[in-house]
């Protein structure tokens, strides 16, 4: 996953790139893992060794603009969350899960939970998961991040794999919607009225620059708004 820093330092192990912006100029240098970096990343989990193009097809994939923006997006989301636990007492990121974890049908399974295993189709593709604790409140949740480019009708399909992964369940968490503006997030909730009592889907903007662990979230009318915490 790509970093950003102020004054590179380059080894053996990483590359530099600047990506370029779409509406123009170009981002600050990012650094991406190089061949012998995978290398040994692999070897300490224990894992088979990457392809020998490894390293150049993901510099590709990570210089796609598009790839690029949601990726720092949801890295944001998750690490705005690690900085307020950092100055509040009683609040804990306890975990996070990529993109990539979350689509192992064995991420989410434990030993007396095997229905998970045959419910979590690849077809549900949340962007992260994480587990919010606060107060003593624990609060799992997938994490759906909105560059704003996907029609609404995109974003309201994705609630169907959900749908279909709780109700085999009997149970479900959150799903998140971190959308870019209120506008896009009064549109979108038009569309989730008619949603499953058992699916609770929140969305909340991050328009002011919100911190998601504040009462920004909403599951029901604009004015109802709580803590990632209250959900």
């Amino acid at each position: 996953m790509p970093a950003t820093v102020a004054h590179p330092l380059p080894t053996a192990s990483d590359r530099p790139l600047r990506p370029q912006r779409a509406d123009g100029g170009s981002y600050p240098y990012h650094w991406l893992i190089d061949q012998l970096g995978a290398e040994v990343v692999a070897a300490a989990r224990d894992e088979r060794p990457p392809r020998r193009d490894h390293a150049r097809l993901e510099r590709r994939r990570w210089t796609s603009t598009r790839t690029l923006d949601h990726r720092l997006g949801v890295n944001q989301f998750f690490t705005d969350l690690a900085s307020h636990a950092r100055t509040h007492p009683g609040a804990e990121l306890q975990q996070w899960l990529p993109e990539v974890v979350c689509q192992r049908a064995g991420t989410f399974v434990t030993d007396d939970d095997p229905a998970l295993l045959r419910a979590y189709e690849p077809s549900v593709r949340p962007d992260g998961y994480g587990l919010w604790v606060e107060d003593g409140r624990e609060v799992p949740f997938f994490l759906e991040y909105d560059t704003g480019t996907e029609p609404l009708g995109v974003l309201t399909a994705k609630v169907v794999g959900y749908a279909r992964l709780f109700a085999t369940l009997g149970r479900s968490w959150p799903v998140l919607f971190w959308l870019h503006s209120a506008a896009r997030e009064r549109n979108l909730r038009q569309r989730f009225r008619d949603l499953p009592d058992l699916l609770r889907v929140a969305t909340g903007t991050r328009e002011d620059s919100a911190c998601p662990a504040c009462q920004i979230w909403t599951s029901g009318g604009p004015s109802e708004r709580c803590r990632l915490s209250g959900l």
